[in-house]
């Protein structure tokens, strides 16, 4: 941290010349002159005094706190609204299962890859429930889940990476994310996981269209295509407003989310309480030295360190999504989408 090292080197200098130089030059006047001046090396010191600190260090305590009070608020509503985004997905997808017919399901039962990737050459049955050779996967319950459950999967994975730079990718270095279509790649990627493979959906098209194009919106798109899906179902009045109740709370949590991303707290606060928390710590060991002696060093490097590294909390949680385990909520929403809308075949 450079300015955990500039106040080091402030206090050592501060200790050597008041410890070291001044005794020195002091018995060199002395030893010159024939007499015994008691007053030079008291005279000579640098000092200041401790009580403009005690005033000064409430104000300073303020600024930090509240600093660091606003960046923890943000980041305690983020986790909020990512647990109502998991809570949607989990009410709707209940409400789908229930409320909308099945038709079209499949049963059928897939073999256990080898190690090259093909079946080898086994044919499963679909009564073959204790044929070891085959395994059981998630089927969806019918062509209108497998839509609507894919959908509700790639809304996490499009916010995620509409909110971070990276998506999430926090192993990614930064001339990785910098090289071309990088993350535009990791999106397509994850998103034709979503999709099973199939990259001639039209649904799958459509959103990784709205990711490539700047004046398009991703998460938009899927919330789009998401009520288009509902719609296209006769149900109950009374269900379909319950349903479409919750793509609204999908949608105040991307409001949410953008709201976070785009209101930063003030940069001049931030300034104002990062100038003043380097000046008092780095006028400290001035304060220090009379108190301390050799002390000082050590005692305000641990200061210091305190103080910035409160500081430093809260410039770091100021944007929450770069700090949220945003892909294992991603990974709950899959895994509840699973859970209700597909059957173990």
């Amino acid at each position: 941290m450079p300015d955990l090292l500039v106040v080091g080197c402030s206090a050592t200098a501060i200790t050597y010349y008041n410890t070291v130089l001044v005794p020195a030059a002091y018995h060199g006047t002395a030893a010159a002159h024939g007499a015994v001046r008691s007053n030079v090396a008291t005279w000579s010191a640098v000092s200041l005094p401790v009580l403009p600190f005690t005033i000064s260090s409430m104000a300073l305590g303020l600024l930090v706190a509240f600093r660091t009070n606003q960046s923890t608020s943000r980041y305690h509503e983020a986790r909020l609204i990512w647990g109502d985004l998991v809570n949607s997905v989990r009410d709707l997808a209940r409400q789908i299962n229930v409320w909308i017919p099945r038709v079209g399901e499949r049963n059928r039962l897939t073999p256990t890859p080898t190690d090259d990737g093909s079946s080898g050459g086994h044919a499963c049955t679909a009564t073959a429930d204790t044929d070891t050779n085959c395994v059981r996967r998630l089927y969806w319950r019918s062509a209108e889940h497998q839509r609507i459950g894919q959908l509700l999967k790639a809304f996490p994975v499009a916010l995620n990476f509409h909110l971070c730079d990276d998506g999430g990718h926090r192993t990614m270095t930064p001339t990785q994310l910098a090289a071309d279509g990088a993350i535009e790649a990791e999106f397509y990627a994850e998103m034709l996981d979503v999709w099973g493979g199939d990259a001639d959906n039209p649904d799958f098209r459509r959103i990784v269209t709205a990711f490539r194009t700047a004046d398009d919106h991703a998460p938009l798109a899927v919330l789009m295509k998401l009520s288009e899906a509902l719609q296209r179902h006769q149900v109950d009045p009374v269900f379909e407003r319950e349903m479409d109740r919750q793509v609204k709370r999908l949608t105040a949590v991307l409001g949410g989310c953008e709201r976070l991303l785009r209101t930063p707290i003030p940069p001049s606060f931030t300034r104002h309480t990062s100038r003043s928390l380097t000046l008092w710590c780095n006028l400290l060991p001035f304060a220090l030295w009379p108190e301390t002696g050799w002390a000082t060093v050590p005692v305000s490097l641990m200061v210091t360190f305190v103080l910035l590294g409160i500081e430093d909390i809260g410039v770091q949680i100021e944007n929450p999504f770069h700090n949220l385990p945003l892909r294992q909520y991603q990974t709950a929403v899959h895994a509840s989408v699973d859970a209700l809308l597909t059957d173990p075949r």
